[in-house]
C-alpha cells in the first residue's frame, strides 16, 4: 500500500517533466492577394515561369499553411499542410493529394552530445535565401531566382549545427529537383549539400547545390546546380539580401552543354517600427530555355515595396514589380510585349 502511494505521488511529477522535456507547438500562414498588370493575361493567370501571386485581376489565396511540429530531445516531427494558388501551381506535376503537402518528415538525434541530426521526409528547399513563407521575405512577390528554384524537396538529409551555432552543414540524398515521386526514366537520386556560415544574428553566408537528374518533359537530363546568398543586417533599420545562382545542365547526351545564371539584390529600409521600404533588382539569362522554356530567356527587372505592419502578426504590403525581355515575350489578351509592369497588393497574418 505505501509502495502504491509514493508511486502516486511521483506519478504526475514523472507526467509533468515528460512534458516540460517534449514540445508541442501549432502554427500558421494565411496571404490574400490582388495582382494587376498593364493588360489582362489569358485565363487572367502569369506566365508559366511564375508560381507566386499569378492570378490576376481578382482577390485570391496565395498560400495557407497549417503547420504542427512535435520535439523531444532525441526526436523531431514535422507535418504541414498547405492550400493557395502558388502550391497548386509548384505541386502539378505531383499525384492528386501531394500538393496539400507542404511539410511531412521526421528527423533524428544521431548523438546525444553534439547536434547531429538524420532528418527524412519532405522538407523545404535548402537552396535560396526565400521560402514560401512570405512574412520572412523582404520583398512581397518571390525573385526570379526563387521561383524557378526548389519549392520543396523530399529524401534524406545529415544535418550539423556546431556547438557555439556558427556552422551549420547538411548532406541530402534527394528524390530529385522538386519531385516527391519518380518518373520511368529516372534512374538514381540527386545528391545536395548546404554549409552555412554565421558569426553573429546580423550575418549568414550559405552555399548550397544540387547534382542530379530533373524532369524535362517525359524524360530526364542532368543538372549541377550552384547558389551562394548573404543575409546582412547593415544597422538596425537597414537590411541587405543577395543571391547569385548558376547552373550547367547536360541535353542530347552531352555533358553538361548547357548553362543559366539568376540572381538578385534586395534592401529593406525600416522607416519607422511599422513601416519598411524594400527596393529589389533581378535578372535571369537562360539562353538555351533549360528553366523558363519559351523565348522568354533573359530578363532583369526591379520592384518596390512598402510593409506595413498592422499588427506584430498581421502585414499589409504594396509592390510594384517591373520585368523586361530582349523580344515581345509577354502574351497579353491582345498584346505582346517586352515588359511587365505589375501591382501586388496583399494581407499576410501569421500566428
Amino acid at each position: 500500500m505505501r509502495s502504491l502511494i509514493i508511486l502516486g505521488l511521483l506519478l504526475p511529477q514523472f507526467v509533468f517533466s515528460q512534458i516540460q522535456k517534449d514540445s508541442i507547438h501549432f502554427s500558421g500562414y494565411t496571404e490574400i492577394y490582388f495582382a494587376q498588370d498593364q493588360h489582362n493575361w489569358n485565363d487572367h493567370q502569369r506566365p508559366d515561369f511564375l508560381y507566386s501571386h499569378t492570378s490576376t485581376n481578382h482577390f485570391a489565396l496565395n498560400t495557407a499553411v497549417i503547420d504542427f511540429k512535435y520535439s523531444s530531445e532525441r526526436v523531431k516531427t514535422q507535418l504541414s499542410l498547405v492550400e493557395g494558388t502558388y502550391a497548386n501551381k509548384v505541386t502539378s506535376a505531383e499525384p492528386i493529394g501531394f500538393g496539400a503537402l507542404y511539410v511531412g518528415n521526421i528527423s533524428y538525434k544521431l548523438s546525444g552530445s553534439r547536434n547531429f541530426w538524420l532528418q527524412a521526409g519532405i522538407f523545404p528547399s535548402h537552396i535560396g535565401i526565400e521560402t514560401a513563407i512570405g512574412f520572412s521575405n523582404l520583398s512581397l512577390s518571390r525573385s526570379l531566382a526563387a521561383e524557378n528554384s526548389p519549392y520543396y524537396e523530399s529524401g534524406v538529409a545529415l544535418q550539423y549545427t556546431s556547438k557555439n551555432e556558427k556552422w551549420y552543414a547538411s548532406a541530402l540524398l534527394l528524390n530529385g529537383w522538386q519531385t516527391m515521386t519518380l518518373i520511368a526514366s529516372q534512374t538514381s537520386p540527386g545528391l545536395g549539400m548546404q554549409l552555412q556560415y554565421k558569426p553573429n544574428n546580423k550575418f549568414v553566408l550559405n552555399y548550397s547545390n544540387y547534382i542530379g537528374d530533373v524532369r524535362v518533359a517525359d524524360s530526364t537530363q542532368a543538372r549541377f546546380y550552384q547558389d551562394v546568398y548573404a543575409d546582412i543586417q547593415v544597422k538596425e533599420n537597414l537590411h541587405v539580401q543577395a543571391q547569385v545562382d548558376y547552373s550547367v545542365q547536360s541535353t542530347l547526351g552531352k555533358s553538361y552543354n548547357k548553362n543559366w545564371s539568376t540572381g538578385f539584390i534586395g534592401v529593406a529600409y525600416a522607416i519607422n517600427e511599422k513601416l519598411t521600404a524594400v527596393g529589389r533588382g533581378e535578372w535571369m539569362n537562360d539562353p538555351s530555355s533549360l528553366v523558363v522554356l519559351s523565348n522568354t530567356n533573359q530578363m532583369w527587372g526591379y520592384s518596390f515595396n512598402f510593409n506595413y505592419k498592422l499588427d506584430d502578426h498581421l502585414m499589409f504590403r504594396a509592390e510594384y514589380r517591373n520585368l523586361n525581355s530582349k523580344v515581345n515575350a509577354f502574351s497579353f489578351q491582345n498584346f505582346n510585349e517586352k515588359h511587365i509592369n505589375g501591382l501586388n497588393l496583399s494581407l499576410a497574418a501569421q500566428f
